[in-house]
């Protein structure tokens, strides 16, 4: 009898968090979302798919809550973390959950890879347990002028959301 050495997969360094998004509704939008953080206060990388999203610009945010219930209209506001108005990514003054915009095109599945310096996996800016959502219109990255935008980016309802938890 012999024993065969298998070959295991390892994890990679660092902390790794995950959220599966479902379809606000019947959005019919729906993905998966990696998040992988190698050094602490180092800078997070959001990896994943999406399907279901009609062509164009759609926000990207991490909300302040990870109660999702009612189809998405419970995650709360941006996850702000520190004082600061609603901006974009590279914006240097923002909510900590700003994250930009995705853009999906017609019938392809969407694959993201964002890095962000701002948010963590750890901390005071640490993201897990949070809600993370796709908007139905574009972020305007708060530059419009009105309230909405200060507030939001005037990027509309979410069309599918997710809870960020560990992966390990």
């Amino acid at each position: 009898m012999s024993l065969k050495m298998l070959k295991v997969p390892r994890p990679g360094p660092g902390l790794r968090a995950i959220a599966q998004l479902r379809a606000d509704e019947e959005s019919g939008v729906e993905g998966e979302l990696v998040f992988t953080q190698i050094i602490p206060n180092g800078p997070v990388t959001i990896e994943g798919n999406v399907t279901g999203l009609t062509p164009g610009l759609h926000g990207l945010h991490v909300h302040q809550s990870g109660a999702i219930k009612d189809n998405c209209k419970e995650i709360g506001p941006h996850f702000i973390a520190y004082y600061g108005r609603h901006g974009g990514p590279r914006d240097q003054i923002r909510h900590v959950g700003d994250l930009g915009n995705i853009k999906a095109e017609e019938g392809e599945t969407l694959t993201v890879k964002i890095v962000d310096h701002l948010i963590s996996l750890t901390g005071p800016r640490s993201i897990v347990g949070r809600s993370i959502a796709i908007s139905k219109s574009e972020d305007d990255y708060g530059r419009a002028g009105t309230e909405d935008s200060a507030l939001n980016g005037t990027s509309g309802p979410a069309v599918a959301c997710g809870i960020i938890g560990y992966l390990n």
